[in-house]
């Protein structure tokens, strides 16, 4: 359930869920030089978002982002935080009383293609196959119909990535022990 990245030369590692279904909100920073991890977020506090797991975590525009995730329960977060390294500072960039215009889900993808952020599919209490991006982390539109979604079945905890300029989806779970191993490419 956590994430992790790496962002101005560091390995971070935000949030997840430890034994008894605590969620957390905690940051960590390994440093290679040093070989030691620091936790960056106050120990008592956290991160100024919710504690979460599978949540999205991506580099962009030189800024370290987090959208989304699993807050407990059937609570599922739709926000979008990035963390600016030279102001050592997290913003929320989306509404904190309505979030992103996507629904709040976990086990999605965003990556980075094209010069904007892409979120694709996830969980909530179905399986999504929406299709979302922004060109600057606060404006998202959908690519897909709203009533279909995309092309491919809904999923989460699938795997993307970029190569040869094309924007690759491979397998997920769909639930019930349905696990996919398909194909999707986007140009």
């Amino acid at each position: 359930g956590h994430t992790m990245a790496v962002f101005e030369d560091k390995l971070w590692l935000i949030g997840g869920n430890e034994e008894g279904g605590i969620y957390k909100n905690d940051i960590w920073r390994y440093d290679e030089e040093l070989e030691e991890w620091t936790e960056v977020t106050d120990p008592a506090a956290g991160a100024p978002f919710s504690p979460r797991y599978a949540h999205a975590t991506v580099v962009f525009k030189n800024k370290l982002w987090v959208i989304g995730g699993r807050l407990g329960g059937t609570d599922y977060a739709n926000d979008v935080w990035c963390y600016d390294g030279e102001l050592e500072e997290w913003t929320e960039v989306t509404d904190p009383a309505t979030g992103a215009p996507f629904s709040g889900r976990y086990a999605h993808t965003t990556t980075v293609f094209d010069n904007k952020l892409w979120g694709i599919g996830g969980f909530d209490e179905d399986y999504k196959n929406d299709v979302w991006y922004s060109p600057d982390g606060i404006t998202w539109t959908e690519i897909t119909d709203p009533a279909t979604g995309a092309p491919f079945p809904g999923r989460g905890s699938h795997a993307v990535a970029v190569f040869e300029d094309k924007l690759w989806l491979i397998g997920g779970y769909k639930g019930a022990q349905n696990y996919l191993g398909d194909i999707w490419v986007m140009e």
